[in-house]
């Protein structure tokens, strides 16, 4: 199951006008003038597009409205450095994958319309897919661990799913386990996270015996790196692959036997949503 082959939306903004100052001419240094702006954000949008939420969706008006009360209050002496600020205002959106900025001044030079620079600028970032499971007190030690990942410094959890009520699949006496994911950006290697996944679980108390199966307070797994799925489970559990599904928005073609009404602790999932 290869999830690498994201949508590439593109969201345009047009002409944005505005005023400040830009130049390195003492009279460019006192006056304002007028610079046209033009961006493109791209990323996968699908996911809005089926929700039809703005929670889903790339907010233009917020990042324009940004990038307009940015360059009204400042000074620029380069309209390179002005383009290169406005891509990273962009790419402050989760939602904004990559984006290209051209910005151009009229009346620059003589007997030409404007002068302009374009840019493109891409997240450096990683993207994860982590699941969160546990069958010993879940409503305690699920949003401890969630909570412990989201104050890690470098990371970004960037959505939440819904948290799936399963019955154990080996030791039918055992409680029902707790099964939910986070999205999440980081720049630190796989490795790495997965060595703080690790510490998270022993912080919430979790042991690890001969037992493959037994109850556990937590379970952090890295289920999807950089849109391809890297944990062999996922192929023979249904809620893993609805997991995947629900962060990406995108159905793997390989789906086990989905229950036509699967169980979903609505509590937890509301707790996730908060992070």
């Amino acid at each position: 199951m290869d999830l690498s082959r994201l949508n590439n939306d593109i969201i345009t903004v047009t002409d944005l006008l505005v005023r400040c100052i830009i130049g390195i001419n003492d009279e460019e240094r006192i006056n304002k003038q007028d610079v046209l702006i033009n961006i493109e954000m791209s990323g996968d949008f699908k996911k809005s597009a089926i929700s039809d939420s703005i929670d889903d969706a790339l907010n233009y008006k917020s990042i324009t409205k940004k990038i307009i009360r940015f360059v009204e209050s400042s000074s620029f002496q380069l309209i390179e450095t002005m383009a290169e600020k406005i891509a990273g205002l962009c790419l402050e959106d989760i939602h904004c994958r990559s984006v290209k900025v051209r910005v151009e001044k009229p009346g620059a030079l003589r007997f030409t319309r404007n002068v302009g620079v374009s840019i493109e600028r891409e997240r450096k970032s990683q993207t994860f897919i982590v699941g969160i499971s546990g069958n010993i007190s879940p409503l305690i030690y699920l949003p401890a661990a969630i909570r412990k990942l989201h104050n890690i410094a470098g990371i970004r959890i960037s959505d939440t799913s819904p948290v799936y009520i399963t019955t154990p699949e080996k030791q039918k006496n055992q409680s029902p386990y707790r099964n939910g994911a986070v999205a999440l950006e980081t720049e630190m290697p796989k490795s790495e996270l997965n060595s703080l996944l690790k510490a998270i679980e022993s912080d919430c108390g979790r042991t690890r015996g001969s037992d493959p199966y037994e109850s556990r307070t937590v379970d952090l797994d890295i289920l999807v790196e950089n849109g391809r799925v890297i944990h062999e489970d996922v192929k023979s559990r249904w809620y893993l692959q609805a997991l995947i599904s629900g962060l990406t928005g995108i159905v793997p073609s390989e789906l086990s036997s989905i229950p036509e009404n699967p169980e979903i602790d609505t509590v937890l999932t509301e707790i996730f949503r908060n992070f």
